[in-house]
């Protein structure tokens, strides 16, 4: 099994998993864990394993509360998880916001192999996994600011085998010039996808105080060199940072959320929206989106429209979940939407209780299910839904409890 560099990492000792409920049914083996969700209050955290089927698997195997000896610091309240699997099998945990710190577990033994500073304040988003040499390439999402030595904002490629780290520079893919009195654009990239033989970027593109946004953008780099070979440009939408592969390393799906704080150029559900872009690339650097809908024109006729949240499931090359966001100031929940863009159909799936509890969604083509993060703080569970067939509708089955916590979950991923 591959292990992180002890050049790079500071090694910790072993935490011991949460003893499981007595009343609870017997857990499975450790190998069948391949699945991980984070659960969260935005204060505290847990992460927990699942089997492929979104059954719990191992519960809270690390919290905000584990502090082994040798550890930078314990899980924050803003923790994701990486949108591809370590080729190794390792889990990894994205602690962001202030902490911009990558803890490393041994799935099987709960023990925290590594962690790994990326920088304070730093904001890490995403990993993939490369090679040549082997590595792991984070999003940083935080803006570089010049005054300082703080850098972000940018890719940083972390190799296991020296401690020579590498930063790749975004900022000339970000809008110029200046605006007078305001601060320039910053390509804050958030999610990675592996779509049209290309590592995908998702750019936020905002200015730093998150108060204006410019048009989104997406960029493919070529997975070995990390050079940028094409620019998506998604006007008029933005904010578009979330994106997934549809299928077999195909097309692209990309969703906007638009400003949520005022925006001058007026209200954000007219800068949000989905797109989908073709397998093949044009032979220039720019991209176009071959399919681009507003979020006002993906709602169901009874349903009210509203901007995108974060949450993006691309299903097929015809088929993405996306969620409306509710509105807490007027009771409006959250709601799941499956749009099937070639028959031009939106269908509504399900709603949270209120706003802001959807999170993650994952798709398990193989299980044929799908499997829904629900945080709500009275009830928070893994809620699971049938796969969508072309005479069969979406089903909610039985839903899954996660954590003994009782935190909500947040994120899912497929981390072996």
């Amino acid at each position: 099994m591959k292990q992180p560099s002890p050049a790079i990492f500071a090694f910790a000792a072993t935490i011991a998993a949460c003893d499981s409920d007595p009343a609870r049914e017997p857990l499975p083996p450790r190998d069948q864990c391949v699945l991980a969700v984070v659960a969260s209050d935005f204060s505290s955290t847990a992460v927990s394993l699942l089997t492929s089927d979104g059954s719990l698997c191992a519960p809270d195997i690390i919290t905000s509360g584990s502090r082994p000896p040798g550890l930078l610091t314990a899980l924050s309240g803003d923790v994701v998880l990486p949108s591809e699997p370590d080729p190794a099998g390792l889990l990894h945990v994205l602690d962001r916001y202030p902490n911009g710190v990558v803890t490393t577990v041994d799935p099987t033994t709960s023990e925290v192999l590594a962690q790994l500073a990326v920088g304070t304040l730093s904001d890490p988003h995403d990993i993939a996994f490369i090679d040549g040499p082997p590595s792991i390439l984070l999003t940083r999402m935080e803006y570089t600011d010049p005054s300082t030595t703080t850098q972000g904002s940018d890719l940083l490629r972390v190799p296991f085998a020296t401690s020579d780290t590498t930063r790749v520079d975004l900022t000339a893919y970000a809008d110029r010039p200046r605006i007078p009195g305001q601060p320039d654009y910053d390509p804050m990239p958030d999610r990675f996808a592996r779509a049209t033989n290309r590592l995908w970027v998702g750019l936020t593109h905002l200015t730093s105080d998150f108060k204006r946004a410019a048009p989104g953008r997406a960029l493919a780099l070529d997975p070995t060199t990390l050079a940028v070979t094409h620019t998506l440009d998604l006007a008029p939408l933005q904010n578009c940072g979330t994106i997934a592969a549809s299928a077999a390393d195909a097309g692209l799906w990309v969703v906007c959320s638009g400003l949520f704080r005022a925006n001058p150029s007026g209200p954000q559900i007219a800068f949000s929206g989905l797109a989908w872009l073709a397998p093949a690339l044009p032979a220039g650097s720019a991209a176009s989106p071959t399919w681009l809908r507003r979020a006002a024109d993906l709602h169901p006729e009874d349903v009210e429209a509203r901007p995108l949240g974060f949450t993006l499931a691309a299903l097929d090359d015809e088929h993405a979940i996306v969620v409306a966001l509710g509105d807490l100031a007027t009771d409006l929940p959250d709601r799941l939407l499956l749009v099937s863009r070639r028959a031009g159909t939106v269908v509504s799936i399900a709603e949270s209780r209120a706003a802001y509890e959807f999170g993650a969604v994952l798709p398990r083509p193989n299980e044929r299910l799908i499997l829904v993060a629900d945080g709500n703080p009275y009830d928070p569970r893994v809620r699971r839904f049938t796969w969508p067939t072309a005479t069969d509708p979406i089903e909610e089955l039985d839903p899954v409890d996660i954590s003994p916590s009782g935190l909500p979950p947040r994120h899912l991923a497929v981390f072996r």
